[in-house]
């Protein structure tokens, strides 16, 4: 799938497509190429950088572009462009005037054509065998990967903020939020299998585990005026990277073991993560410090869920976070974070702070809507309980009961109180009470999803018991199709 290839992936296709494209052209109208040393044998050669200018003079000259190579041009140069300018490139291509003391040119460009262009004799190309051909690479290329990586993880991350924003504002429903994440978390985690395996051969590149680290360290040393402490931008950057979240998650995971049960802080303590956790995060440093805080209660949580889950089985409908969470603290060695893991924690952040203090609003439409559930389920059972045959709506019943109840008896918190083995800070087990499902909106709403989709299996089969009702729903369906009936 195109959508689960990161941007370098992409990148590096187009430009192939492109420079496959520009050379051929160029060759048939009496152009020489000059190869990178060394690649001028192999099926895919590297073409300089600086010659692409001469190329697209060559071919802009003799006929007319097409409009998908020009838009394959305006895409890598959007990604290239802090590194490279090719906007002369594209200027000739599209045929606009070229002029070689224009301040805008790139230097080393012009030169290329002045310098080359005139000593090269044009003589027909003899190919026989198919090539590809790629730009050569750039010096820094692992920086360059990651870092377009890291700004359409950064897009992703906009994307989701503004989903549980319209949430909570109103302008969207909390199934559509939790769904439009979750499927947004599931596209993330191929991206971040693909983004390793692309880049796992480039020159200076780092493993999966330490990429995050070593492209903030990159990023911070370029920003830095000489000394080591922290400031207000090195923050900024933290979280614009999401280095905040690889952070936080050795932070807590170094004071834990994840095969046991394990107690959050007091959330009432005037010192430590509880006194933290309602301050307003409306500057980078403070929300960073506040985040730290809240995954001491949130990292222990999702520990004990996991925990629960394997012995009870009792939570279907969960989302993408929890179910890697899972997968995480079952592995090996759990102080190498995998890429994907660090990265959908920070979304877990960036959906906190985006609820702006109300993230709670979740929790209380999942219990809103499970108990709206059973109540309909419950009175169209006691309507039916003269009939002697079972009734195949029981497990509906059974089913949405069993959500139910383990969000109102807060289940999650009482696992952890009768066994809990050791605990992070100060006692106050009782104080939590349901702070993991309260927190944890995007599960709320991928709960509710798998609750409506549970009632309308019970309404479908309802209605399936009843030949008399079945003419009766087609009649009426018809109806509002026909809009001879409102709906």
């Amino acid at each position: 799938m195109e959508s689960c290839k990161p941007p370098y992936l992409l990148f590096k296709e187009t430009q192939r497509d492109f420079t496959t494209w520009l050379v051929e052209t160029a060759e048939k109208h009496g152009e020489t190429v000059n190869f990178v040393p060394g690649d001028e044998h192999g099926s895919i050669r590297q073409v300089q950088i600086r010659h692409l200018l001469r190329l697209a003079l060559t071919v802009a000259r003799n006929g007319i572009i097409p409009i998908d190579k020009i838009q394959a041009l305006q895409g890598i140069i959007a990604l290239l462009q802090p590194l490279v300018n090719l906007q002369i490139v594209l200027k000739v291509l599209r045929g606009e005037p070229y002029r070689s003391s224009s301040r805008s040119q790139s230097p080393s460009l012009v030169a290329a054509t002045e310098s080359e262009g005139k000593s090269r004799q044009r003589s027909p190309s003899k190919q026989t065998v198919p090539h590809s051909y790629n730009m050569s690479n750039l010096e820094n290329e692992a920086h360059f990967a990651w870092a377009v990586f890291l700004q359409d993880v950064s897009t992703i991350r906009n994307k989701i903020k503004d989903l549980w924003d319209d949430y909570i504002h109103e302008c969207k429903s909390l199934v559509i939020a939790a769904l439009m994440t979750n499927t947004a978390l599931e596209l993330l985690r191929s991206r971040c299998q693909a983004q390793v395996k692309a880049t796992e051969s480039l020159p200076n590149a780092p493993n999966e585990a330490e990429a995050v680290d070593w492209f903030f360290a990159y990023v911070r040393r370029r920003s830095d005026d000489g000394h080591n402490r922290w400031e207000t931008p090195h923050f900024d950057l933290a979280i614009e990277y999401c280095y905040e979240a690889f952070y936080h998650i050795r932070d807590v995971m170094s004071h834990m073991k994840p095969s046991s049960v394990c107690l959050p802080p007091s959330v009432q303590s005037l010192t430590g993560p509880g006194a933290l956790l309602s301050v307003p995060t409306d500057t980078p440093p403070v929300r960073f410090v506040s985040d730290l805080a809240w995954s001491y209660y949130m990292i222990p949580q999702l520990n004990n869920f996991k925990i629960l889950g394997i012995k009870k089985n009792f939570c279907p409908g969960l989302d993408e976070i929890t179910k890697g969470w899972g997968e995480y603290l079952d592995g090996k060695d759990v102080k190498v974070i995998p890429l994907w893991i660090g990265l959908s924690y920070q979304i877990m952040l960036d959906i906190r702070n985006a609820t702006h203090g109300n993230i709670e609003k979740a929790f209380e439409e999942l219990v809103r809507i499970g108990n709206l559930q059973v109540v309909g389920i419950q009175a169209y059972f006691q309507e039916e309980n003269d009939e002697e045959d079972e009734d195949p709506n029981l497990e509906h019943l059974q089913v949405i009961c069993h959500i139910n109840n383990y969000v109102a008896n807060d289940s999650i918190s009482k696992f952890a109180r009768e066994n809990g083995e050791y605990q992070l800070g100060s006692s106050g087990s009782a104080e939590y009470r349901h702070w993991f499902m309260k927190n944890h909106p995007l599960l709320c709403g991928m709960q509710a999803y798998w609750l409506q989709q549970r009632w309308r299996e019970f309404e479908f089969d309802s209605f399936s018991l009843y030949d008399s009702i079945i003419p009766a729903a087609n009649i009426y369906n018809a109806m509002r199709i026909n809009e001879l009936v409102e709906s």
